[in-house]
């Protein structure tokens, strides 16, 4: 369980400049990913379904989920002021893409049995496939963000400049966002995916 594509028009624009030999900006894609567990204890002869429900963390809107993924991208930029025989204009100079993600996952503790164990190594496994998911859903937005603000094209003011670097940041997660929520509604939150317990 668990943020927009670029305008067709300014992509086509951002490339017909960089091809006119406009200078693409400096780039630093960085991830931060972690795991964060929670413990789950199991008794041999208990099901897992109900001590997943009780140990997880993860309540929203009245549902429980065993796994959960948290985002947050952040962009910055330095941008460059430079005069040219269409007079001062601003770019880009550097940017700067951070995405930090936690994973949220269950951590089998107690006395299980073997069988337990099996079963519940197998539901982790799927669990973890979903929430991967999630994290390859916000990595390509991330670098789409990266990709556009290098390619973002000189503007007359800075602050022109830095109001399109944020509408393009904030389309394309925006975008992430509905393509997160499509994802866990086409897989049920990981059940097609294999992460269902009955």
């Amino acid at each position: 369980m668990c943020r927009a594509l670029i305008p067709a028009r300014l992509l086509a624009a951002c490339c017909l400049l960089l091809l006119l030999g406009s200078r693409p900006a400096e780039a630093a894609l960085q991830s931060q990913i972690v795991e964060q567990p929670y413990p789950v204890p199991l008794q041999p002869g208990q099901r897992l379904l109900p001590a997943l429900n009780a140990a997880t963390p993860v309540r929203e809107q009245g549902r429980i989920f065993h796994g959960r993924t948290r985002w947050h991208v952040r962009s910055g930029y330095r941008w460059q002021k430079e005069t040219t025989d269409k007079g001062e204009q601003c770019r880009l100079a550097e940017v700067r893409v951070l995405l930090q993600a936690q994973i949220v996952l269950p951590e089998l503790g107690g006395a299980p049995s073997a069988e337990q164990r099996a079963d519940f190594d197998r539901y982790l496994a799927a669990l973890r496939v979903h929430e991967q998911g999630h994290i390859a859903i916000v990595e390509a937005a991330a670098a789409r963000i990266d990709e556009a603000l290098q390619s973002l094209p000189p503007a007359p003011r800075c602050e022109e400049l830095e109001r399109q670097a944020r509408r393009i940041r904030d389309l394309v997660l925006e975008q992430a966002g509905r393509e997160g929520e499509d994802y866990d509604r086409q897989t049920g939150h990981g059940c097609s995916q294999g992460a269902c317990l009955r």
